[in-house]
């Protein structure tokens, strides 16, 4: 549909129509950074890390305090490994007398990436 811009009533309702979709555009996108957060702290965390330690602990103990104190990690209780789906490694990591075992495993939070 083409607008009379030279017709206030359709000029006006044509610009009413595109600040309804900018408000709607910035909440989708204040939404998709706040749920980010978590993430980019994590990586500064890292990478300060890395620079402070030369990459001594990274992929360790305190990337995943890091994690869980962000709520990107939870412990979860298993009574039998979970396998390696990806999410979980407790079937590596525990022996057989070791369960139940608690699973280092990421949150609802964690696994949401916008």
């Amino acid at each position: 549909m083409m607008i009379d811009w030279n017709n206030s009533d359709e000029r006006e309702s044509a610009i009413a129509a595109k600040g309804a979709e900018a408000e709607d555009r910035i909440t989708k996108l204040e939404a998709e950074r706040d749920a980010m957060k978590p993430w980019a702290t994590l990586g500064k965390k890292c990478l300060a890390e890395s620079r402070e330690n030369g990459c001594g602990d990274v992929d360790g103990v305190t990337l995943q305090d890091a994690a869980i104190d962000l709520r990107l990690l939870e412990y979860v209780t298993v009574d039998t490994p979970c396998g390696t789906d990806g999410n979980c490694y407790c079937a590596d990591y525990y022996g057989p007398d070791e369960w139940p075992a608690q699973c280092l495993r990421l949150s609802a939070l964690g696994k949401t990436v916008p």
